[in-house]
């Protein structure tokens, strides 16, 4: 999804130059942001690095999902199938019926 939005956002407006350079600091270091960000001209509007402008005036948008990973998603490891989850409330049901 993050790679989708990077791939197509500077045909929404902006320069492509900009859109790098926000890409870089999102990803980068944050000692290296702030070096990323003043050197592309861009101010940052809103502390959580969710709106920008660029020397012209002109506005750069960020989603909130590009700038960490979701902290509330189970693993793949994490998440049984269908088929285990069936087997194992069988199992349940069973061992609660001959109590």
């Amino acid at each position: 999804m993050r790679e989708e939005f990077w791939d197509t956002q500077p045909h929404y407006g902006g320069q492509k130059e900009i859109w790098d350079a926000l890409k870089a600091a999102v990803e980068g270091s944050p000692e290296m942001r702030i070096v990323i960000l003043e050197s592309a001209g861009v101010m940052v509007a809103q502390p959580d690095l969710t709106l920008f402008y660029d020397e012209r005036g002109v506005k750069y948008e960020l989603p909130k999902y590009l700038l960490g990973f979701p902290t509330n998603l189970l693993k793949e490891d994490q998440v049984k199938s269908p088929e285990v989850e069936l087997v194992d409330r069988t199992l349940m049901q069973t061992k609660n019926t001959h109590i």
